[in-house]
């Protein structure tokens, strides 16, 4: 595979962990300025705010959530670059083996 090919695919999966990124700094946000917890469905929230941890796992909640449902092709991708390197790293080991 070509090596600018190769950067140019490493540079999109390095970028999209700053999705993660996000939504870990979402989740401090949460954490420190509280999420309400009926962000799911707001009609039968409580009114119970959640702080600390509560608050930064429900803010991650919150990412999980719109992952699956909107932004399900960023977890795709790196699964699919994970798996296409691990198979270009197996076949490069195995050509090289046979060249000694």
């Amino acid at each position: 595979m070509n090596d600018k090919v190769r950067y140019g695919f490493r540079g999109i999966f390095i970028l999209s962990l700053l999705y993660y990124a996000f939504w870990i700094c979402y989740g401090i946000k949460c954490a420190i300025n509280g999420i309400d917890s009926g962000w799911v469905a707001p009609a039968l929230s409580d009114g119970t705010i959640y702080y600390g941890w509560k608050g930064f796992m429900e803010g991650i909640g919150v990412g999980v959530a719109v992952t699956f449902m909107a932004a399900w092709y960023v977890p795709l991708y790196q699964i699919i670059y994970l798996i296409g390197l691990g198979i270009i790293k197996h076949k490069e080991k195995k050509a090289k083996r046979r060249d000694t």
